[in-house]
């Protein structure tokens, strides 16, 4: 009988977050790319999202995988987002309206991921 259990694997944890930290890094980068598409500047630069790293460590397990399932649907709304921002934009279409559609949702999911670990990691 096989007692191993995702919940007892101590190590998956820890590499689950290095891949959501790469991810992470990856949305910090087409966010970014998308304030220039939507015309706009990240007001909110200078929040912490450099020390999500460390941040996302001090997270117990469940809050953990929350913040990678966060992490993994931002990416996916972003690379389908921004995948449609640019052939519109190829297209010779004004994709301003949209890419400020998609900013605003981006900066929502974003605070409230850094707020959701920076809680824990403070408590």
């Amino acid at each position: 009988m096989n007692a191993y259990t995702p919940e007892t694997n101590l190590v998956a944890p820890l590499g689950n977050a290095s891949a959501t930290v790469m991810r992470w890094t990856a949305l910090v980068d087409a966010g970014n790319a998308l304030a220039l598409l939507a015309g706009t500047r990240d007001d909110a630069a200078n929040r912490p999202a450099r020390d999500f790293a460390a941040a996302l460590a001090q997270c117990p397990a469940p809050r953990r995988r929350l913040a990678d399932n966060a992490v993994a649907d931002l990416a996916a709304i972003m690379e389908s987002g921004l995948s449609a921002l640019l052939a519109g934009q190829q297209r010779g279409g004004n994709t301003q309206p949209a890419a400020r559609a998609l900013w605003r949702e981006y900066v929502n999911a974003r605070d409230s991921l850094l707020d959701m670990i920076h809680e824990t990691a403070t408590q």
